[in-house]
């Protein structure tokens, strides 16, 4: 684990979206997990994710019914980190049961926003936005030099791979999801699908890919980013592109749970649109929660 990839993602690219780099998060060990209670705990999720526990060549994993089983260190599979609080934080708020709009709030009063932009409040990964009063809800994917990254929190349609780069790319295919006012809170972006490969890669490698581009105001998500799973918010979980190419005839997709594959570009497969919101957008209300998103 002190060498791998996860770690890096968990202690670089986590923390630094989502401002939790004081805590040091990490991963679940597999000992941790069978003292919780394993396949009858809660934290069984339907989705599955590393361990940090090593096995000769090969790492503990947990799979999507909560056994435990053994899987390649070059194969992919979910990031679920974990994080170590003092035990005299102050729970403020929620009541500590297993919905996603009731979790227990340490040590903060989570308070409405009201008339400050973007950069001023200083969104986190993970954060639910919605643009004035319609009614898809967007998940804060990162924060940007140009922008606030944000994915559609649900699948808009399915699409071929093939064919999903000529349906958003075109400017009139932003104004379907947010609406022609809210256009102008956008940023237009390029986009690139990266490289072909085959095995897998450092996600640092695909963050920073800047070959094969599209110009658009709606991209997709990249393998190894934040977010690029199942939300737990989504109730009814189905496959998705993402948008980097597997090799010449098939691309990466996320898989309904939560694991990673490829399939041929001529599959018909979800579409997760990513957008990109200009900094000096208004909030004009909520707490950034679910039950209360962040409006624009």
């Amino acid at each position: 684990y002190e060498t791998s990839f996860a770690k890096t993602w968990v202690e670089d690219y986590f923390t630094k979206n989502t401002g939790l780099d004081k805590v040091k998060p990490t991963l679940i060990s597999k000992d941790m997990y069978d003292k919780a209670g394993a396949a009858n705990s809660y934290l069984v999720n339907g989705q599955y994710f590393w361990t940090s526990t090593p096995s000769n060549t090969v790492a503990w994993i947990v799979n999507y019914n909560g056994n435990v089983g053994t899987s390649y260190v070059t194969n992919p599979c979910g990031i679920r980190p974990v994080i170590n609080v003092n035990s005299e934080l102050v729970i403020t708020g929620g009541n500590d049961t297993l919905t996603v709009s009731k979790p227990g709030i340490l040590d903060k009063v989570i308070t409405s926003v009201t008339d400050k932009n973007l950069s001023q409040v200083g969104l986190k990964a993970g954060e639910y936005v919605v643009f004035g009063d319609k009614p898809d809800k967007y998940r804060v994917v990162a924060n940007e030099a140009d922008g606030v990254r944000l994915v559609l929190d649900g699948y808009k349609e399915s699409k071929s791979y093939n064919d999903i780069f000529n349906t958003i790319t075109p400017d009139t295919y932003v104004e379907t999801l947010v609406g022609a006012t809210n256009k102008t809170k956008l940023v237009k972006n390029d986009w690139y699908k990266g490289d072909a490969f085959t095995k897998t890669p450092d996600y640092r490698t695909v963050l920073k890919y800047d070959t094969n581009p599209y110009n658009s105001y709606v991209g997709l998500l990249r393998y190894g980013e934040m977010l690029s799973g199942q939300s737990v918010s989504i109730t009814s979980k189905n496959h998705y592109w993402l948008n980097n190419n597997y090799d010449n005839s098939n691309a990466w997709i996320v898989l309904s749970n939560g694991n990673v594959g490829s399939n041929g570009v001529t599959y018909t497969r979800g579409v997760r649109p990513v957008i990109k919101v200009d900094y000096i957008t208004t909030i004009t209300a909520g707490n950034g929660t679910l039950e209360a998103p962040y409006k624009i």
